[in-house]
């Protein structure tokens, strides 16, 4: 990638979409890594951001730079790894993490990278008051 940003989401059959990731200026997307290392296919949809600008490697090329730059295995390497980290930490925040304060996070981090502009949120709170009759 070498401008803007990509989304890539998946859509169910029942039409709810979830976002995978993103792609910033300087990354290589991980499902075409996935891809170009094994030749499967994850069928996903990707979304440009704002103005985009990709390079695009064929196959075989890919495959010589694997084996003949330490420098490009190194990155897609080290993408893989940050990427492994990346869905560890995630599935630690589901596991462990309350849903309110992960929304909560999600929003502060967008916020602060500047991709959201300041939002108004209503909320209606439910109070659950257990009597016990002694």
């Amino acid at each position: 990638m070498v401008q803007g940003t990509l989304r890539v989401h998946e859509v169910a059959e029942c039409g709810r979409d979830i976002v995978l990731y993103r792609v910033h200026a300087g990354e290589i997307c991980i499902l075409n890594i996935t891809n170009l290392l094994d030749e499967s296919a994850y069928p996903v949809e990707v979304v440009t951001e704002d103005a985009t600008r990709l390079i695009s490697i064929p196959m075989y090329h890919f495959h010589q730079l694997m084996a003949h730059s330490a420098d490009f295995r190194g990155f897609v390497m080290a993408t893989l790894a940050r990427w492994m980290n990346d869905m560890m930490r995630l599935v630690e925040r589901v596991t462990f993490q309350r849903l309110d304060l992960r929304l909560a996070c999600q929003l502060y981090q967008r916020f602060e990278r500047g991709n959201m502009t300041p939002i108004t949120i209503n909320l209606i709170l439910t109070c659950y008051v257990i009597w016990y009759l002694t």
